[in-house]
């Protein structure tokens, strides 16, 4: 899931109340959020939808925890960076990635969120497990019961799948592909039948606009990550021209071959860009200034990037690094 420092921490206030002629005390234990919205508006919001995090402004590898509709974006969804990581598997807390990367200290893909804040607490983890149970039987607005997949295969009939009330339907669609769906969800990462286009009338499901479900909307290479280079990293002689920094050279018509799947002149063991794996890809590394092999954080005069220009960088790499 998420590079940006996100601090915050997420208070509990329990009431006190007088019990009896004796003046004994009891601290009533406050209850967990019970729905979706409370969930977001008391912990991610507090703990993680913080500026340049997972808001819903530019979000940290497109993974926007605060906006409406937050089921469809993250049950079945990869975690960004790790292709075999599931964010949240509705009714199964125990298998769903995101409690690893608030628990583990060295989580598989990326670093422990809330990244450079306060852990949650073992209270407000336990209401996420217990909301991520909850999923499997109350369903999401009316939609599947959690588990359900979107079917596009462009078949007619209703052949559609999805398990208990709300199941999809998968209206015809004949061989332009994908029908309407009633709300699933394209479970792992998976694209549409017609490579990644708008699925035409999912009814509250997610849409799917050519990037990997889970990494955010669709990044151009061409108009929105090279641009980012051109500004930041060919200035004042340095990643361009006969003699680059680094031998590295991340000017226009240049920097995709120079980048994807090339190992990193300072650090041979390590991919500058490789695809589909943000937590892989050196040149995020060098951006966020994090597990280096040497050296140090890029662009080397000046600030750090926008956290809106790294997560577009890392979104374009969780979608596969195309040289669109």
């Amino acid at each position: 899931m998420l590079k940006q420092t996100c601090i915050a921490a997420f208070l509990v206030s329990g009431a006190i109340a007088g019990c009896g002629n004796d003046n004994s005390l009891t601290t009533a234990v406050p209850a967990c959020p019970g729905t979706t919205e409370e969930v977001q508006a008391q912990i991610f919001a507090a703990s993680c939808g913080t500026s340049g995090c997972h808001g819903a402004v530019s979000p940290a590898l497109g993974l926007d925890l605060i906006s409406p509709g937050l089921e469809h974006r993250i049950i079945n969804a990869s975690a960004n960076g790790c292709g075999d990581k599931t964010m949240v598997i509705a009714g199964d807390p125990e298998r769903s990635y995101l409690f690893a990367k608030l628990l583990q200290d060295s989580p598989d893909c990326g670093e422990r969120m809330p990244l450079g804040g306060t852990p949650l607490s073992a209270t407000q983890v336990d209401c996420l497990k217990a909301w991520v149970r909850q999923l499997a039987s109350a369903g999401t607005d009316g939609t599947t019961s959690m588990g359900g997949q979107s079917n596009f295969s462009g078949q007619a009939g209703s052949g559609g799948q999805g398990s208990g009330s709300g199941g999809n339907t998968v209206g015809a669609g004949g061989s332009t592909g994908g029908g309407t769906s009633t709300g699933g969800q394209v479970s792992n990462g998976g694209n549409s039948s017609v490579g990644g286009s708008t699925s035409m009338g999912g009814a509250g499901g997610q849409v799917n606009t050519g990037g990997q479900v889970g990494c955010g909307p669709t990044v151009s290479f061409s108009s929105r990550v090279q641009p980012i280079f051109t500004a930041n990293c060919t200035s004042a002689g340095c990643h361009t021209g006969n003699r680059p920094a680094a031998s590295l050279s991340l000017a226009s018509g240049a920097s995709y071959a120079e980048l994807v799947n090339v190992a990193a002149s300072s650090c041979s063991s390590r991919v500058l860009v490789k695809p589909s794996v943000v937590s892989q890809s050196y040149l995020v590394s060098k951006l966020l200034g994090q597990d280096l092999c040497n050296g140090s954080q890029m662009p080397k005069a000046g600030t750090s990037l926008p956290s809106a220009d790294i997560a577009a960088i890392s979104g374009w790499i969780c979608q596969g690094a195309p040289k669109n």
